[in-house]
């Protein structure tokens, strides 16, 4: 009587192999449970996780995960950089005139701004006083510059001239008019040039802060152009661009204008 059962058996390469055989009365049911328990539960993890999940070290994984988690923010994060700097972009105008206007409301003004502006005042009411005489042709131009070069304040007419009329000595009459239209409301009968430039280079409370030498220095500083040029109601001026100049400071003597002339 045999002793032991074979378990299975299989044949390969001609040979039978058989497993070994157990007495019956050594069959373990708890042992073989727990086997089978094991061995399912195996299985379903292969299937669950998948053959990666199971070549993949445990340590690896939450790195892996971390990983996947960052890769898939990545766009988001994109988009919000660039939403972020269009918005940036679009408030840097804004700024920059903010700014702007800030410098403008706290850079102070001076006295020779002011100067300056009042002397283009006094040289635009001389430009129309001039046409009103009949003088020119029609309305002139005028302006008032600072000369960098020089160091000299300009103050400049050009005054529309019939041709015949285009010459030294009319240049000349026309700059002696235009100071006295400049200083007339200078209430003294002499030294008119000193006291119209004291009085539009200062403070309207006075000029006792003003330097010593200052109204002697403006007689240097400041000088007035008169141009006498042609105008398109001139049928000759086509034909002639002569342009007669002269220049002086507003103390000058008539004899002490100089005269040029352009073409």
């Amino acid at each position: 009587m045999a002793t032991g059962f074979d378990l299975f058996s299989v044949r390969g390469g001609g040979k039978r192999l058989q497993c070994s055989s157990r007495p019956q009365n050594s069959f373990n049911p708890i042992r073989l449970g727990v086997r089978l328990i094991l061995s399912v539960a195996i299985l379903g993890l292969f299937f669950t996780a998948g053959p990666q999940a199971m070549a993949t070290p445990l340590e690896t994984r939450p790195l892996q995960n971390a990983k996947a988690a960052e890769e898939a923010l990545r766009p988001q994060n994109a988009m919000e950089s660039k939403t972020a700097e269009a918005e940036q972009t679009a408030t840097a105008p804004k700024q920059t005139e903010h700014e702007s206007l800030s410098w403008l409301m706290q850079e102070p003004v001076t006295l020779m701004d002011i100067g300056m502006m009042r002397f283009r005042m006094d040289l635009s009411r001389a430009v129309l006083r001039m046409n009103s005489l009949g003088n020119t042709l029609a309305q002139g131009e005028f302006g008032a510059y600072f000369d960098w070069r020089q160091r000299k304040i300009i103050g400049y007419l050009s005054l529309p001239t019939k041709l015949d009329h285009r010459n030294g000595d009319v240049c000349r009459e026309r700059f002696q008019q235009v100071l006295e239209i400049l200083t007339e409301r200078i209430p003294v009968t002499s030294n008119k040039a000193r006291y119209y430039l004291m009085t539009t280079f200062s403070h309207e409370f006075g000029t006792w802060l003003n330097p010593k030498n200052m109204t002697d220095d403006l007689l240097k500083i400041v000088k007035l152009e008169v141009s006498l040029a042609g105008h398109p109601t001139d049928v000759r001026y086509a034909k002639d661009w002569t342009r007669i100049r002269c220049d002086g400071f507003l103390d000058a003597a008539l004899d002490e204008v100089d005269v040029s002339m352009a073409q």
